[in-house]
């Protein structure tokens, strides 16, 4: 297309995808000619006129021809007959076989009339290949794998795929239905264990990108008469699918990622389901497409110790020694272990079944296996929907998840309450509320999408409605306790904040201490540097110390008066007379003309001429003092003699006066011992 071109909007099922039920056994010679028998791959050709239409399919990974395993994926068909004395039959397609026209013809070929009831095509994982076959046999939209395929692992960027509601075909109806949800595991002490790593796993494809390798230091045997010795031992890791979905550890430390060694974390494997369904020739035809286990495969080359059957065995001379061997090991890694299994067992469990079900706890299942083992092992022996098998194994996975959030907001309640550890995890506790009330939007949003574009307008079976309200109402709890955890959060954040507040508060106050000490010393330094007539010679330096000292002594001592029990208690007495005088409520403030009537009760003197008088005789007794100071003509020791005698009694009437004023207005009695 010209650059400028105006782009008129398609609808994806209107280039080239005929309707599914025009597939029928007349037109297998027109899916032969179309492939050639060897795949040319003419549904790309047709993705990609579509894709001027779609930019996110221009975008996507249908188009790409880039992958980890361009022949991979698993495709499983079962056929159910409307005899039931009929058993079901069951034929698996393993890899580099897609592209023969015996496939296409089996997969595709339904005759008018069979007593085929029911055909169920189950796929793991997807390839370039496979695509092409699938696509062209069922004539798919291509969103129906891109959407499939999105933030799946199936290219080394395909994490950072956008939504696919943002689609401009997003508001459109779909032919298929595709939904995702969280594989409740035990996450193991494995790679991948950074970004950094999987990032290199998913891209081990490209030439470019460097393989996950790294070398270790392994001790051997040696020949007779010879110490043991270190060997270098380079391991590489390789991913066995071309879909390998992201994790998320459900963990409210978030310095753990990946467990340490020997142990394993909580989690959920993100995992997707997409459906397409059809009627051939009278034959409901269901195409799923499912995630395989995340399987890396874990290769170590290096010398290996080889026993002496072994040695004989290759024609080596016989010896009890032990012989190294260079050669490549392969073994299997799973990052996880299931916390629950899958299928039926776990709804019927016995004590006989006990055995089995560790075991199956000990190995992961994938989603394949256990949903085969609800569609033709339940309880009854009879077929099971597979629509329901799939809605039922979604349920327990569902369910065994939302028992964990449980856990893991009751662990944050328990933890809130350790200060430190609220202050280094609060962001994260919060993410994970957060993430916490998504998940729970979109898992109810997904059951009842499932049920519509299963059932339609039809009436819900009510199995399948009973598994849908039991996931709403364990949602509904769980939504309880989450505003349960964010309201615990608030209130523990705010009286961290308050403890932080009075800790402040705390720091102020000692830096005001400080004060009584700083500020009497700038007063005697501004005092001798003014220019005073009387201290125009330059103080000495005894004399600036001596002055600052009875400052200091001065105002603290001050202080500790204002902070004294006596003081506190008297001004405590003199508020509540305030409050008793002028009918105040003991939180009211105290306005001036309240404290002014307490004050002077009559126009008289009564019980304020005492204080008058006591400030009046001390003023009196300093002016006094003053003046007999600056007469030089007496001598210093009768100055002395006067200022003692004088203060002395400046004092005892100061007392005299104050203990009439108090027992006059309080009752108090201020007598010496």
């Amino acid at each position: 297309m010209a650059a400028g071109s105006p782009r008129n909007y398609v609808h994806p099922d209107t280039i080239q995808f005929a309707s599914s039920q025009a597939i029928s056994s007349s037109n297998a010679s027109l899916v032969e000619s179309r492939f050639g028998g060897s795949g040319s791959g003419s549904y790309f050709r047709d993705v990609e006129k579509l894709s001027y239409h779609l930019p996110h399919l221009a975008a996507g990974h249908v188009l790409r021809q880039s992958c980890r395993y361009p022949e991979g994926g698993s495709v499983t068909r079962y056929d159910i007959f409307k005899d039931k004395s009929l058993p079901v039959t069951k034929v698996e397609y393993y890899p580099r076989t897609w592209s023969g026209p015996n496939v296409l013809h089996e997969l595709s070929q339904i005759d008018i009339g069979s007593d085929l009831e029911r055909r169920i095509v189950i796929v793991e994982d997807l390839s370039p290949t496979l695509i092409d076959v699938l696509g062209s046999i069922f004539q798919i939209t291509p969103e129906f794998f891109e959407e499939h395929l999105n933030r799946s692992g199936y290219g080394r960027n395909s994490y950072n795929d956008g939504d696919t509601r943002a689609w401009n075909s997003g508001l459109l109806k779909k032919n298929y239905f595709s939904f995702k949800w969280q594989r409740p595991i035990y996450r193991e002490a494995c790679e991948p264990t950074s970004s950094n790593s999987r990032e290199r796993l998913l891209g081990s494809h490209e030439p470019k990108m460097p393989p996950v390798e790294w070398l270790s230091e392994e001790l051997i045997p040696n020949p007779p008469e010879k110490e043991p010795r270190f060997v270098t031992h380079r391991h590489r890791l390789l991913l066995n699918g071309n879909i390998f979905r992201q994790e998320w550890v459900l963990s409210i430390d978030p310095d753990v990622l990946v467990p340490p060694t020997g142990q394993n974390a909580r989690g959920a494997w993100e995992e997707r389901a997409t459906l397409f369904r059809s009627n051939i020739n009278g034959c409901d035809v269901v195409l799923l497409l499912l995630d395989p286990l995340p399987t890396i495969s874990h290769s170590t080359h290096g010398e290996w110790p080889i026993s002496t059957t072994e040695a004989e065995k290759s024609h080596q001379q016989a010896s009890s020694a032990v012989q190294p061997l260079v050669e490549t090991r392969t073994e299997t890694l799973l990052p996880f272990t299931p916390v629950a299994p899958r299928g039926p067992e776990r709804h019927h469990a016995s004590p006989y079944q006990i055995l089995k079900l560790r075991a199956e706890l000990n190995v992961a299942k994938s989603t394949q296996e256990g949903l085969s083992k609800w569609i033709f092992q339940n309880r009854s022996g009879t077929f099971l929907d597979p629509m329901t098998s799939l809605l039922q194994l979604v349920h327990d996975d569902t369910l065994d998840l939302l028992h964990i959030m449980a856990l893991v907001l009751e662990k944050i309640m328990v933890d809130s309450m350790d200060d430190h550890r609220i202050q280094e995890r609060l962001s994260h506790w919060r993410a994970m509320v957060n993430r916490f009330q998504l998940e729970l939007s979109d898992i109810r949003k997904n059951f009842d999408a499932f049920v519509q574009f299963v059932y339609g307008d039809k009436e819900t079976p009510q199995f399948s409605s009973s598994l849908v309200s039991s996931v709403k109402n364990h949602i509904d709890a769980l939504v309880a306790q989450i505003e349960k955890t964010q309201n615990s959060l608030r209130a523990e954040l705010s009286i961290l904040e308050s403890k932080r507040g009075i800790a402040q508060a705390e720091s102020v106050s000692k830096l005001t201490e400080l004060a009584f000490f700083f500020i009497p010393l700038t007063f005697i330094a501004t005092t001798y540097s003014m220019q005073i007539k009387e201290l125009k010679k330059p103080p000495s330096i005894s004399s600036f110390i001596w002055a600052s000292i009875t400052a200091v002594i001065v105002s603290y001592g001050l202080r500790l008066i204002v902070r004294s029990s006596i003081v506190l208690s008297f001004k405590r007495q003199c508020f509540r007379s305030v409050r008793k005088h002028g009918n105040l409520e003991p939180k009211d403030r105290i306005p001036a003309h309240v404290f002014l009537s307490w004050l002077i009760p009559h126009p008289k003197w009564f019980p304020l001429r005492y204080i008058f008088l006591g400030i009046l005789i001390t003023i009196t007794g300093t002016v006094g003092l003053t003046f007999l100071w600056r007469r030089s003509h007496i001598s210093v020791q009768l100055k002395e003699t006067i200022t003692v005698l004088f203060g002395t009694i400046v004092l005892l009437w100061v007392y005299l006066i104050l203990r009439r004023f108090l027992r006059s207005k309080f009752g108090w009695h201020l007598d010496f011992p």
